[in-house]
């Protein structure tokens, strides 16, 4: 099974790619020198770009309900621009909070991207060199884990919890 972990973000998006539980690739979508629907564009087009893989299940990272001022906005806007790609793609896509996947990949739903990235290697033995990318294969287990219940056995009950908060976006 492929799964397509999402981390998205206006300045660095993570992407994943799990084959059952192994990591294929990891990228980053760097649009540091972009603005405006030039950024949305190049965001949209790039995660496009990667359903050439093939995923059977996406699995993107939800909005952080802390941000505020006007970034809000081109957050929102990223996120519609993200999930129409992915709504059209008609693969099946799936939203987790951000909490939720950290709680899933280190016990604890306030971690940090580096203790995200820390866990992945000691505790999942899975080496991710950049943090989003950590992130997004943190979704992309997640939702290799909610697919395969009988699996769940080997989870800890922290674990196992966190897979009951996802939400469908194809509906």
């Amino acid at each position: 099974m492929r799964i397509l972990g999402i981390d998205p973000s206006l300045r660095s998006t993570g992407l994943c790619l799990l084959i059952d539980k192994d990591v294929q690739m990891a990228f980053t979508i760097q649009t540091h020198d972009l603005r405006g629907m030039i950024r949305l564009g190049y965001i949209a087009d790039t995660i496009k770009s990667f359903l050439a893989c093939k995923p059977d299940i996406i699995v993107m990272e939800g909005y952080a309900m802390g941000v505020k001022g006007s970034r809000v906005f081109d957050i929102g806007e990223m996120g519609y621009a993200i999930k129409k790609v992915l709504y059209d793609s008609g693969i099946e896509t799936w939203i987790v909070a951000p909490t939720s996947m950290k709680k899933f990949v280190t016990g604890k739903g306030t971690s940090n991207k580096r203790v995200v990235q820390d866990a992945l290697l000691t505790d999942w033995d899975i080496h991710i060199e950049q943090e989003d990318e950590s992130d997004a294969c943190g979704l992309a287990l997640f939702g290799y884990y909610t697919k395969h219940r009988r699996e769940q056995r080997q989870l800890t009950e922290n674990q196992r919890d966190a897979l009951l908060s996802m939400e469908l976006l194809n509906y």
